[in-house]
């Protein structure tokens, strides 16, 4: 059985071109899609978590949860200027986050396009009538035991399913060659990544295993290099469990943070979300890692198209 090949990179911006004239012509535009991570709050300690040296778990202290108004005032900013889908995900794990039932109706009800990644622990959380209003659900999956104890049959009249594992650093491939049979046996499409950062040696090595393996597996990539420009705060951007505005949900996998959210990412917090895009048409906002873990493909082709490409003929 074979499936069709998963779009990535400029494959998904081609899709909003009225969004990419307004950047183009410097329009006040949001980002396309936005990765909220509600609370910091988790059952799991992964290795390679995102935000895995952030050192606030306790969600007793003041600004490590999200509330409510805070989240639908966002949302209406997002609306407004044309945002197009939000992820709920981590951070922490987002289905612990108390007000994630209301917050998705609201966000559906505005006509925004919804996703969640999860590490399924916690599905009971979720009413069915949240679960339908997903358009996918990926679960984290930690080991060929771990996926057997998760109850995600029951999301799957309800939304599209699909797992996820990061191999992380110094491990083996055992541990995914023992779960293939059991995700090709349920037609379970499953994303390999590696823990960042890494190495591009790494990247290899994983990248041809998963094609050896093959369906349902595929590996996600990621371009390395240095972007030539950075427009990921209207492409696609993140909003921690603090508040914050972030230029992009990956910032904290490059060399210099590892796993630390660095203030200098930052761009406001969501409580002056408006009058930041309002007063920031699309630009280049500097950054530049060494490895863009959002995607160095999205910026390239964003900057090709701002500022124009000479001297290009089709033969």
């Amino acid at each position: 059985m074979q499936v069709k090949k998963l779009e990535t990179g400029v494959s998904k911006l081609i899709h909003h071109p009225e969004h990419l004239a307004k950047m183009k012509f410097g329009q006040v535009v949001a980002p396309i899609h936005v990765s909220i991570w509600p609370t910091v709050r988790c059952q799991l300690n992964c290795s390679y978590c995102c935000c895995r040296n952030e050192d606030n778990r306790d969600v007793d202290s003041k600004g490590n949860e999200l509330t409510l108004d805070e989240l639908k005032a966002t949302v209406d900013t997002l609306a407004l200027y044309g945002t197009k889908a939000i992820e709920f995900s981590g951070g922490g794990e987002p289905t612990l986050w108390p007000h994630l039932n209301e917050a998705v109706d609201y966000i559906h009800d505005k006509g925004i396009s919804l996703s969640l990644i999860t590490n399924g622990l916690s599905l009971d959380a979720l009413s069915d009538d949240t679960i339908s209003k997903f358009s996918w659900i990926r679960i984290s999956i930690q080991s060929f035991n771990y996926v057997q104890k998760i109850k995600w049959q029951r999301l799957l009249p309800l939304t599209k399913v699909s797992f996820s594992y990061i191999v992380a650093d110094n491990e083996s491939y055992d541990e995914i060659k023992k779960f293939h049979p059991y995700c090709a046996v349920e037609g379970i499409t499953t994303r390999i990544a590696i823990q960042r950062p890494s190495t591009d040696e790494r990247e290899k090595e994983t990248e041809a295993v998963v094609n050896e393996l093959g369906w349902p597996f595929f590996f996600s990539h990621k371009e390395e290099g240095q972007p030539k420009a950075c427009y990921m705060a209207w492409v696609r951007a993140a909003i921690d469990w603090r508040g914050n505005f972030l230029v992009c949900p990956a910032s904290q996998l490059t060399k210099t943070s590892e796993g630390l959210i660095e203030q200098s990412f930052g761009l406001c917090h969501i409580n002056e979300l408006k009058d930041w895009l309002e007063n920031n048409p699309p630009k280049d906002l500097g950054y530049r890692c060494k490895f863009c873990n959002c995607g160095k493909e999205h910026n390239d082709f964003v900057d090709d198209l701002i500022k124009g490409v000479e001297d290009v003929e089709f033969c």
